[in-house]
């Protein structure tokens, strides 16, 4: 968008100047024409560094599904806007910036059935040196490698794994939906830099922990530490832990919670692999009655093989085991297969084509997060970026 406005606006100039020049006399005169122009061009140059650069993308297409959460007849066919994000950044100075971002989709809708529009993203960031970053507003937690160094616009497939929908998108103790995000503070910054990457990547951050657009319901913060280290450009290893306290009706009373993540992302030209482990635990007492106690374990594996810089077909294993949660009553394990497809015909445009298999186990515990029938799910997704 920079560049467009940039062209047409010298263009404009150019075409308004250089007769002027042409029909000037040799001497001052021409070169006094010459000053004139640069200055205007430098003028606009200013104006245009400081207007918002604008982009964004668009996800839509068709959904198919059988047995929806292992729930038998639970089945849904529907066409549908996944997603339209717009995202508008700028530089404030030469040491802060902004960005902000935007999103509906078919989903979103109030009361009055009208069409929704979130905020997802707005913080301001203070680029002090290379190792130190400050970041303050609603962003992404830096929790998991999907979560924080992957949009919806970059992944492979259409749906993030359970380690992102059930474990950081998810409160496993209060049941609330922070969708990855959360309102805080964050330090951020590289160490032993080559070749436009940094070998040891830090985050820590202290946000609310309550929920997307949302001011805070108790006094305890949340607390997320994370170290990325890159032996190698297309290799990072990744280990994060949370910290935090949230309030359930059940218990009346704050409940500390702990997650943490570990997990490794190999991306060539050639072979992309990713693989997570996560885990949330909370314990108010073992072995008491009525003790509020969470187990969950999260992991996947993700892997695909890039064909002429266009196709590439995929393939991820998935598992969300709920071994325990007395906070929320429930309990289970989902495993997921998925084979799909990601063609980028045009550097703005990519199609993915996905179908999973689901498994459910219910058995453990009487109560339940959801049924025991295999359900499927087929997606067609095309997403354009702007």
């Amino acid at each position: 968008m920079k560049r467009i406005l940039y062209r047409l606006l010298f263009a404009a100039v150019m075409a308004a100047c250089i007769p002027a020049v042409s029909s000037a006399a040799p001497g001052d005169g021409q070169a006094g024409s010459l000053d004139t122009l640069r200055r205007e061009v430098k003028g606009i140059r200013k104006i245009l560094a400081a207007l918002p650069r604008l982009s964004g993308y668009g996800q839509v297409g068709y959904q198919y599904e059988t047995n929806r959460g292992g729930v038998e007849g639970a089945d849904a066919s529907t066409f549908m806007v996944k997603r339209v994000r717009l995202i508008m950044t700028g530089d404030i100075s030469k040491v802060f910036e902004y960005k902000m971002q935007l999103e509906g989709n078919s989903t979103s809708r109030g009361s009055d059935s009208k069409a929704l529009i979130s905020m997802q993203d707005w913080y301001f960031k203070a680029k002090i040196c290379p190792a130190l970053q400050i970041w303050a507003g609603q962003f992404p937690i830096p929790l998991t490698i999907e979560n924080y160094d992957i949009s919806p616009g970059t992944l492979e497939t259409p749906d993030f794994s359970a380690a992102i929908n059930k474990m950081v998108c998810r409160n496993a103790v209060s049941g609330i939906l922070t969708y990855g995000r959360d309102i805080g503070l964050q330090a951020t910054g590289g160490f032993l830099w080559r070749e436009g990457y940094s070998i040891l990547d830090y985050n820590l951050c202290v946000y609310n922990g309550a929920q997307m657009n949302s001011a805070d319901d108790n006094q305890a913060k949340d607390i997320v530490a994370r170290l990325t280290v890159r032996p190698m450009r297309d290799l990072r290893i990744s280990g994060s832990v949370n910290w935090g306290e949230y309030p359930n009706a059940k218990y009346g009373k704050y409940i500390p919670m702990t997650r943490y993540a570990v997990g490794a992302w190999y991306d060539s030209d050639g072979v992309m692999v990713r693989g997570e482990y996560a885990h949330a635990g909370a314990d108010t007492g073992f072995g008491e009655k009525g003790t509020a106690r969470v187990d969950e374990h999260m992991y996947y594996v993700i892997a695909g093989y890039k064909i002429r810089g266009k196709y590439m077909p995929l393939l991820r294993y998935d598992v969300f085991d709920c071994k325990r949660n007395t906070c929320l009553g429930g309990a289970g394990k989902q495993q997921d297969f998925l084979v799909g497809f990601l063609w980028t015909p045009l550097t703005r445009l990519k199609v993915q084509a996905d179908y999973t298999l689901s498994t459910y186990d219910a058995n453990r515990n009487s109560a339940a997060d959801f049924g025991t029938r295999s359900g499927s799910k087929l997606q067609l997704m095309v997403i354009g970026y702007f």
